[in-house]
């Protein structure tokens, strides 16, 4: 019964954590830090989508970079459940999504998994930097991190085949394991090719351990890394070919292929690094960020230390990193950090898209996660304060929770989302079912917020990004259309063309003021048949 209960208590501090996120970081919440809009709305809608299912639905709407495996899976909910996703309770999957991931990072440091646990916990819940990209439906952060933590999971299962298994039950478990494997990395991968190289870095630190636990001539020697690595090769080999799939289709059915190439910013690199390092250092939690670094050289040379004259100093550091799962796992969390600043200096478009934050969203999580467990391996190995590992545990849980319970945001109103539904409800009741033609961030964040078929259609004006480009093929048949014109920057009301030539459509105004909720506002325009004179205003 003494071991069930700190199980029980973990459980209960994780559903009681995730009950109140679900309704702190719901989009309705002014706690959830970012503001619902059209790239938010688009999960949405490709949820609800009532179409049948096409290689186009594999990636988030005209974006290969974004894999949609969830989606299809709240659309195939939606079409035979009848399911309407809101906003809210799709968050919320995403949110039971991102909390589960807690779960598997405490498999991954058995002996501290409930510290493991609560420090993911803190850091989801009280880092804002971490949270409120993180947890952004417009993001795909949170469905890459959970799958790269359960492929590396997967893969150190796969390595530790050996250890202690009867032979007779090996090539079933090599065949288990093997495709548990496989399925966590195509996860990661299918919901960004972006996973790659933080794949990469989990795969050298299990390879490292499983090395370094055996004395040369182990069983089979390299043969079940070099297994690992076949079944990575064939996880990246699933990706490339379903977008080869994906851009042949976009192609033959929409004239494009939404291809995304990355290229390097070669003579901005020293700019890049200053920008970055200089948000880094505006950060409430930046000490976090750096203890990781600091606290490896302290255990570092205190492994040295202690070492016997005999065996080579470096190995003997790295032979304790390969026992301590803890340690592993604070050195791979700082590595993918290290490895998206590194991938952020590198890359142009972050640049031109002026630095903002969110492409440094997993170096905001990994990193202080992993700044909490290197202070708690410093006081708890490394500096000899408190001998006993239990007192340690139990002094680092106590306060992590009194923590988490005084700091948790609280629930308050985002009068912006109130907004936006109160504006989608108002066009549902006047104009259902009709082409909403406007802006692209004046669209979409409408039509995510209405339901069945008295939901409108959005367009966005020709020349802006379209994100479904199916809808075009509704203009013509419409008789009416409402066309937002203040938040679209087509004019003001007295100002407000006479015709609009949209998609080869004629469209002519019936109406200005048709209905106004600051700061938006919609006209009515008609439908003009081809070779039909205009009738005037």
């Amino acid at each position: 019964m003494r071991s069930v209960t700190p199980l029980l208590l973990a459980v209960l501090l994780w559903s009681l954590c995730l009950w109140r996120a679900v309704q702190v970081f719901s989009p309705q919440s002014a706690s959830h830090g970012s503001p619902y809009n059209s790239d938010t709305a688009i999960p949405v809608l490709m949820a609800n989508d009532d179409r049948p299912l096409s290689i186009f639905d594999l990636y988030y709407y005209g974006a290969d970079r974004w894999g949609s495996w969830l989606f299809l899976g709240a659309k195939y909910l939606h079409q035979v459940a009848a399911i309407h996703w809101s906003p809210e309770r799709l968050t919320g999957l995403q949110v039971v999504w991102v909390f589960l991931g807690a779960w598997v990072m405490a498999a991954l440091a058995r002996r501290d998994r409930y510290v493991v646990l609560l420090a993911y916990l803190l850091t989801l819940c009280l880092h804002r930097q971490s949270r409120y990209l993180l947890l952004d439906l417009s993001q795909v952060y949170a469905w890459i991190f959970v799958p790269i933590l359960l492929s590396w999971h997967a893969l150190r299962r796969v390595l530790e085949l050996d250890d202690g298994m009867a032979s007779g039950w090996r090539w079933p478990c090599l065949l288990w394991r093997s495709s548990r494997y496989v399925l966590a990395l195509s996860l990661a991968l299918c919901s960004s090719i972006a996973s790659l190289p933080y794949v990469g870095v989990v795969f050298a630190l299990e390879v490292m351990r499983w090395r370094l636990r055996r004395e040369r001539g182990a069983w089979r020697g390299w043969l079940v890394p070099l297994w690992a690595l076949v079944l990575t090769g064939c996880g990246l080999s699933l990706e490339v070919a379903m977008k080869r799939v994906y851009h042949e289709y976009a192609i033959a059915h929409f004239g494009a292929d939404f291809h995304w190439e990355a290229r390097l910013d070669g003579g901005h690199l020293l700019e890049n690094l200053a920008q970055h390092l200089a948000y880094v250092g505006g950060l409430h939690w930046r000490a976090l960020y750096l203890a990781p670094l600091a606290v490896i050289l302290v255990l570092a040379f205190r492994a040295l230390a202690r070492r016997r004259p005999q065996c080579p100093a470096p190995r003997v550091a790295l032979r304790g990193l390969a026992r301590d799962e803890t340690a592993l796992l604070a050195v791979g969390l700082f590595g993918m950090a290290v490895l998206n600043l590194l991938l952020v200096v590198l890359l142009e478009h972050v640049r031109l898209n002026l630095y903002i934050p969110r492409y440094l969203t997993l170096m905001n999580f990994c990193a202080p996660l992993s700044g909490m467990l290197a202070l708690y391996l410093l006081v708890d190995r490394g500096t000899g304060l408190m001998t006993s590992h239990g007192a340690v545990r139990s002094t680092v849980l106590l306060g992590g929770v009194v923590l988490l319970a005084w700091r948790m945001p609280p629930n308050r109103s985002s009068p912006d989302f109130a907004c936006l539904r109160d504006v989608a409800r108002a066009l549902e009741a006047r104009a259902p079912g009709a082409v909403l033609l406007g802006g692209y961030w004046q669209t979409y964040v409408f039509s995510s917020l209405q339901a069945g078929d008295r939901a409108l259609t959005p367009l966005p004006f020709a020349g802006q990004e379209g994100r479904t480009p199916w809808n075009r093929d509704a203009l013509p048949l419409a008789d009416l259309v409402v066309v937002e014109y203040a938040c679209s920057n087509l004019g003001t009301a007295g100002e407000l063309p006479l015709r609009l030539s949209q998609h080869g459509c004629e469209l002519e105004l019936v109406k200005s003021r048709w209905l106004v909720r600051a700061p938006y506002a919609f006209a009515l325009y008609r439908n003009i048949p081809r070779g039909m004179p205009s009738a005037g205003p």
